[in-house]
């Protein structure tokens, strides 16, 4: 019955976050803060959505007037057609962005720092019309600086959830701007005002990180790459043909830790020095992606311990 299923949905989501509050506990207890990703849009069939149809671009049926995706680019030529509601950010404004701030003062409670995903669609979406390709989509204006002013308003009031808030540049703390993709003006200015860190990838960006001053590297989070990258390994032996790619690999680590950037993220797989085998997801495509599991022999104590080192050397500890 509907009932029995949403019990069991209840009970599976109070059993999930008990133990997701337990494992924070235990990881801040040991020094360790935890990065929660938060995705841009909602499903259409998602609780969200059926519940306060007003926050979206919805008809009167409940059916979406446009969709949210991405323009044509390196990783999907076609463009991209995600098929989640986009945001009324019209009627969103009218009622204090309500629905939003209860959604961030959410992540605060279960997370250290929250990664705010497609933050360039703040400044400016894309949206496809019914009956449309992603390639025939518009860009249409966001929130922009009014939300996030609203934002650090509603929780400035509340010491536990100031964090989330955001902070200057300098000190990436509270929300991290996933600021990657088709980026203009209006994005660069919008993530100065807000004074949020931004993101550089360096299979992306690896002669810009590496020129980068010191101030410029300040106010940004370095990653070797992100979920949807090849790994690290398997970039480099693409990149760099007949070299080692597992010695041009620990090289770029080490020129990570070593910048100027206050954090410095690496998947496991690249902390692991593992290739393509063990890439997480492929953007586009629909079948074989997330399926990587790290195995336990291979934490090594002899990894933790290089790892360490290299930390300790490079003034992250």
């Amino acid at each position: 019955s509907c009932k029995k299923t949403m019990d069991a949905v209840k009970q599976q989501q109070f059993l999930f976050w008990q133990q997701w509050d337990s494992l924070r506990a235990y990881a801040n207890g040991k020094g360790i803060k935890l990065i929660g990703d938060l995705p841009i849009y909602v499903a259409p069939d998602s609780v969200d959505t059926w519940a306060h149809r007003e926050a979206f671009q919805l008809d009167e049926q409940g059916h979406l007037k446009k969709r949210a995706g991405v323009p044509p680019d390196y990783f999907t030529p076609e463009g991209q057609d995600w098929g989640n509601p986009l945001y009324d950010w019209d009627a969103l404004k009218a009622d204090g962005y309500d629905w939003w701030i209860r959604r961030m003062q959410f992540c605060a409670k279960h997370y250290d720092t929250v990664r705010l995903d497609h933050f360039r669609s703040f400044s400016a979406y894309y949206a496809i019309s019914a009956g449309k390709t992603a390639k025939e989509g518009q860009w249409q204006p966001g929130a922009g600086i009014d939300f996030f002013r609203a934002l650090k308003d509603a929780l400035a009031g509340d010491p536990a959830l100031q964090k989330a808030s955001g902070s200057d540049a300098s000190a990436p703390m509270g929300i991290i701007a996933e600021d990657l993709g088709a980026l203009d003006a209006g994005v660069y200015n919008l993530l100065k005002e807000a004074a949020l860190p931004g993101m550089n990838v360096w299979q992306f960006n690896a002669f810009e990180m590496a020129a980068m001053t010191e101030k410029e590297a300040s106010g940004r989070i370095f990653y070797s790459g992100t979920h949807d990258n090849q790994t690290l390994l398997g970039w480099c032996r693409d990149t760099f043909p007949g070299k080692d790619a597992a010695e041009e690999a620990a090289a770029i680590v080490k020129k990570l830790y070593e910048s100027h950037s206050p954090w410095v993220i690496l998947q496991l797989q690249d902390l692991l020095g593992l290739g393509d085998e063990a890439r997480m997801n492929v953007p586009g495509t629909p079948e074989g992606n997330w399926t990587w599991q790290a195995e336990a022999e291979a934490l090594t104590a002899e990894k933790a311990a290089a790892f360490r080192k290299l930390a300790e050397s490079s003034n992250r500890l």
